[in-house]
């Protein structure tokens, strides 16, 4: 059940706010996945996705990893990202971003809304304001990974305006395809 969201900020994550931000939930549930197909002949290959309706809903949690925002925090060319309650203590989401200087790109390892504040606008200022701090930092690009089977966090890629730009069937341990979303920030 959705919570009415007190005022928040978005603020640098502290050391502090590392096991908090385990803490919260980071369950999703969905109805549909993203199915990848691959055709190869003598001369081409044909890779598509589309879109399943699964028979029930799948409860699915999205591994928290302490070493990231460890590595976000600690490494001042990574980004780390809280939504605090203005006036308290309450933590609603965070998110982690990695660069590649080299490559003028960052990437978002991580976004994390808790729970009763999802879909609240929580997740979608902390990328704004990760996307401005990419901006300030002279990168050209943010891309956004995600699963096949996280369908929500497909959606919210595509409706920030984020574009499939490739996958990797071999990324996960648990053998679960990592697809790609890409948007220039300059």
């Amino acid at each position: 059940m959705k919570q009415p969201l007190p005022t928040y900020v978005i603020r640098d994550g502290l050391p502090a706010d590392i096991d908090r931000c385990t803490a919260i939930s980071h369950t999703y549930e969905t109805d549909n996945v993203w199915q990848m197909s691959i055709r190869q002949d003598m001369s081409s290959w044909q890779i598509s996705f589309r879109t399943e309706h699964l028979p029930r809903t799948v409860h699915a949690t999205h591994e928290p990893a302490a070493s990231r925002l460890r590595r976000a925090y600690d490494q001042p060319e990574n980004c780390f990202l809280v939504a605090v309650e203005k006036d308290g203590d309450s933590l609603f989401g965070y998110l982690t971003l990695r660069t590649e200087a080299a490559y003028g790109a960052a990437f978002v390892q991580d976004i994390v809304v808790e729970y009763p504040f999802r879909r609240q606008g929580i997740a979608t200022r902390l990328l704004l304001v990760a996307e401005r701090w990419a901006a300030e930092q002279g990168l050209r690009r943010v891309f956004f990974e995600t699963e096949t089977h996280n369908y929500p966090s497909i959606l919210f890629a595509q409706q920030r305006g984020y574009h499939l730009c490739g996958f990797n069937d071999q990324a996960y341990p648990n053998n679960n395809i990592a697809v790609y979303f890409g948007k220039p920030i300059r």
